[in-house]
């Protein structure tokens, strides 16, 4: 889909909520969105979505991004490696930036949910996320 221009994804995002919307509890407009969206782009299909759903509609960026663009979740990718302390300081920091009500769900901090994986989500619900995107224990 990314692959389409970018006057295509409007059409795509109807037919995504036409199919799935009972399905689904919310939406994650895509992963890596700067990858192949400016953030103009972005919010108009942010816009789209949330004129479409009263589900949650998220965006997701490379490592470090944290723009709503309109949305009300942000799908924080954190990268590898790092310890549970520091996805824990990176939780209170990013999501500190974001308004009040904006949901914050670490994704991308571990690369499976084994033991250490789930530690590290257990750190980031620790620093104030909302939800985790690799597991945690708790």
């Amino acid at each position: 889909i990314v692959r389409a221009s970018f006057d295509k994804q409007p059409k795509y995002i109807d037919d995504v909520v036409n199919n799935f919307d009972d399905m689904v509890c919310g939406y994650c407009m895509g992963i890596e969105l700067n990858e192949y969206f400016n953030t103009t782009q972005v919010a108009q299909l942010v816009a789209k979505l949330k004129s479409r759903t009263s589900k949650s509609v998220g965006v997701h960026w490379t490592i470090g991004g944290t723009g709503l663009c309109g949305a009300d979740t942000l799908y924080y990718q954190y990268g590898f490696g790092l310890s549970s302390a520091k996805i824990k300081s990176l939780t209170k920091s990013k999501k500190a930036t974001l308004p009040a009500g904006a949901r914050f769900i670490a994704a991308e901090y571990a690369k499976n949910s084994d033991k250490e994986g789930r530690a590290l989500g257990d750190a980031a619900l620790s620093g104030g996320a909302n939800g985790t995107g690799n597991g945690a224990s708790q």
